[in-house]
């Protein structure tokens, strides 16, 4: 039988209507954001130094300890809480002293210090780089002999850059500072300050 060339825009019509008239594909849904992170309990350590004047001293500039326990929960996307309790130690140096007969003196200087860090993840969810700030309660010690063992506690300051490869292992330099008043230059009230790089696992 010959189709005419009507008979043959009649059947492209009639395809063209039913294949018009079939529901289109809806388009997939988007991906739902990753849901917020209770708390989870964690450990740091690192390798830390003096950045001031007085702790450079009194440490003869050697490289000291710090390590600690951390508890973190999720306050925004991308933004986090984050406690702490910091333990750091130098290892003992001898100096001379700046006070009574100047002769030399072993001092052996550490810290312990509980404060509150916020961080911010510049990807808007907690992995990759992250910027983070807060403030501590640090109580400073100085261990001398001959001497006095000199204890100060002061409100303390922290400021940070890290890196969260995964929910477990994260990466972190990290500043510090606080007032402390020591058998160096004893009536003077100095800057306590730290530089550290930590490792930190999250459970």
């Amino acid at each position: 039988m010959n189709v005419t060339s009507p008979s043959l825009a009649l059947l492209l019509l009639a395809a063209g209507t039913l294949q018009a008239q079939a529901p289109a594909t809806p388009p997939p849904a988007p991906a739902k954001p990753a849901a917020l992170e209770g708390f989870r309990f964690g450990i740091q350590g690192g390798l830390v130094s003096a950045t001031t004047d007085s702790t450079k001293y009194l440490t003869d500039k050697k490289m000291g300890f710090v390590v600690g326990l951390q508890g973190t929960v999720d306050v925004l996307r991308g933004q986090r809480l984050r406690g702490r309790l910091d333990f750091t130690s130098f290892p003992k140096a001898t100096v001379p002293t700046l006070h009574g007969g100047g002769g030399p003196e072993d001092d052996t200087i550490s810290a312990m210090a509980l404060g509150l860090d916020y961080m911010i993840f510049f990807a808007g969810r907690p992995e990759g780089g992250y910027w983070t700030g807060g403030a501590a309660l640090t109580s400073w010690k100085q261990d001398a002999s001959p001497g006095e063992t000199k204890t100060h506690t002061s409100i303390g300051l922290a400021t940070g850059l890290g890196w969260q490869f995964n929910r477990t292992f994260g990466l972190e330099g990290r500043a510090t500072w606080a007032r402390w008043q020591t058998n160096f230059r004893p009536s003077t009230i100095h800057n306590a300050g730290t530089l550290s790089l930590e490792a930190s696992v999250r459970f």
